[in-house]
């Protein structure tokens, strides 16, 4: 069954633009992985957020018109302010994504669905054991 894609549609004198939501969830994405402790969208692995194979993963896009109400799901690294961090990347994908798109941005809500915390290293320097004989 193919997914239904939504559209906002902007027109001028000169013609058309045409912008999928998923331009916006790429966008969304982008603007939320800059802020400082956020970990990964969508999940708790911070490998798949690295790689970015899905950029718009963890975030969904609901359009009504020329307006757009944008849900983000987000892991936050161990140490960091939730409030804080919700709140830039709230400020940050309204934004840019208004900025990029002329798109009224409703609501940007965030939901936390985990902490990544930082795998510990190994001590690289361990004595060397001594004989004596």
């Amino acid at each position: 069954m193919a997914e239904i894609k939504e559209y906002v549609a902007k027109n001028d004198e000169n013609g058309s633009v045409t912008i999928s939501e998923e331009v916006i969830a790429s966008i969304s994405a982008i603007a939320a992985s800059e802020i400082d402790g956020v970990a990964a969208l969508g999940t708790s692995n911070v490998a798949d957020f690295l790689g970015k194979k899905n950029q718009g993963k963890g975030v969904k896009v609901n359009i009504d018109g020329n307006d757009a109400e944008i849900n983000i799901t987000l892991s936050i690294k161990k140490g960091s302010v939730i409030p804080t961090v919700a709140k830039a990347v709230q400020e940050n994908v309204v934004s840019a994504v208004e900025s990029m798109t002329g798109i009224n941005i409703t609501a940007v809500n965030v939901k936390i669905a985990g902490v990544a915390f930082e795998k510990e290293k190994k001590k690289a320097t361990a004595e060397p054991e001594t004989t004596e004989k």
